[in-house]
Order: C-alpha cells, then sequence, then structure tokens
C-alpha cells in the first residue's frame, strides 16, 4: 500500500522551477562528445513530466517520472534510448523499488500500446561516464529502455500519451503540465536522428 504523507505546495514550485530551467536557452537539441567513454550523445533538450495524478494543481502525487529521448553514437553504431526518471520526493513513500517496479513499461499513445522492457538503471548501461539528464529531485534515479526510432516517432505530435509501470494494478501516469516545449524539442530531436 502506498504511503502518503502530505505534500507541501514548496514542492510543486520547485518542480515548476526545475521545468523551467529545462526550457531555458539550451538549444532544442543537444550533441555532446563524451571524452571518458568517447560516445557522441545527442538528445532532446526538454524531458516530459508525467505523473499518476491527472493535473498539476493535484498535491498528492506519489511520483513524477520524466522522460527524454537519447542518441548515443559508438564509433559509427547508433542507439537509441528512453530514460526515465522516476522521482519520489522525500516527503513520499511510493513503495517497492524503482528497479522493480520500471522493469518493464507499456505506452499508450494515442490509443497504440507498445511495451518496452528496462535495460539498466545507470547511464553505465548507455555507454556515458555521467548521467545525460537532471533528475527533478536528489532522490531521483534513473531507469533506461532500448527504443527503436519507429516507437520515438509515435511520441511525435501525438495528442494523448501515457503509460503503466510493471505492477498490472498501478496507476495510468499521465503528462503532468502542458508539455508544448517537450513535444517541440521531441520533433526537432527525431527530425536529426532521422537524418
Amino acid at each position: 500500500m502506498k504511503n502518503v504523507k502530505k505534500t507541501r505546495p514548496i514542492a510543486l514550485l520547485s518542480v515548476a522551477i526545475l521545468i523551467a530551467a529545462c526550457a531555458s536557452a539550451t538549444p532544442p537539441v543537444v550533441e555532446m562528445l563524451d571524452e571518458n567513454t568517447g560516445v557522441t550523445v545527442t538528445y532532446s533538450r526538454t524531458p516530459f513530466v508525467f505523473s499518476p495524478n491527472e493535473k498539476a494543481d493535484d498535491y498528492s502525487a506519489v511520483e513524477y517520472v520524466q522522460i527524454g529521448m537519447i542518441e548515443v553514437n559508438t564509433m559509427g553504431a547508433l542507439r537509441h534510448y528512453l530514460w526515465m526518471g522516476v522521482s519520489e520526493p522525500e516527503f513520499i513513500d511510493a513503495g517497492g523499488s524503482v528497479s522493480e517496479r520500471f522493469e518493464f513499461v507499456t505506452f499508450t499513445i494515442d490509443g497504440r500500446e507498445f511495451r518496452l522492457g528496462a535495460v539498466g538503471t545507470s547511464h553505465e548501461v548507455i555507454g556515458t561516464s555521467e548521467p545525460v539528464y537532471p533528475g527533478l529531485f536528489k532522490s531521483t534515479e534513473d531507469v533506461y529502455f532500448d527504443i527503436a526510432l519507429e516507437q520515438i516517432g509515435m511520441f511525435v505530435g501525438a495528442n494523448d500519451i501515457s503509460f503503466r509501470n510493471a505492477d498490472s494494478t498501478a496507476d495510468v501516469y499521465r503528462s503532468w503540465y502542458k508539455a508544448v516545449t517537450p513535444h517541440e524539442d521531441l520533433a526537432e530531436f527525431y527530425r536529426e536522428v532521422l537524418q
């Protein structure tokens, strides 16, 4: 059973500030060389933020899940990953480990479903020396999934994106706020990785 302590409005403000910071003067698609591992990483600047809540003013969120897309180029070999940053603020206990609860996820995008299995919970699994995306909270845990370009394309321009985690009785995670910037950034990312 989930234990939800009374959340603090300050947490909501913190999340809003972090989301706004993601959409700063950084270009919508970032490409960088990881000098420690030699891979080139391309990623969409602004991750989506999901929650079991239906709207941003619902203060009873159990957790926040960021989603971002990453391309890793290892000497010409390209792999694509979906990153999830699962954040449980210190005043919330969602119950169960992140690696167990997000062992796989089932996405529903505009009525079409597909399932992804986790490949790991450390940035090392994708070949980078440090995480690509920052988490919303210090307690954020990363989960990485292999994803095909066609599946990334399903996110581009989608009107309705939701997912469930490995627990079949889990809540449905939906976009937590109006995701214009993440959608625009992802569309640009998709254009670039298709070239």
